[in-house]
């Protein structure tokens, strides 16, 4: 028997406004690899998925990468910056 771990160390960051820093910071957490976990899916004909919906919904909340607070407004996503200056 084996067990696999995915936990990822992927790293999301954006831009978002902290309470305690009383500005706009750059802020990040922890993200999913979704790439493995769409392969067990398939190759366990779907019971994998449980344990994929579990790890999405049990993700770290964004964090102010200055002094560590809580981020409860994101202002912007890397993504929508790159899609900006196109």
């Amino acid at each position: 028997m084996w067990l696999v771990s995915f936990r990822s160390n992927w790293f999301e960051e954006a831009s978002g406004y902290c309470g305690r820093c009383l500005s706009q910071a750059p802020v990040g957490r922890r993200s999913i690899n979704h790439t493995p976990h769409l392969l067990l899916t398939l190759v366990t004909c779907g019971v994998w998925a449980v344990f994929w919906v579990q790890a999405v919904r049990s993700l770290k909340p964004w964090k102010c990468l200055k002094c560590g607070a809580a981020v409860y407004k994101l202002m912007s996503t890397r993504l929508e910056s790159d899609k900006k200056r196109r």
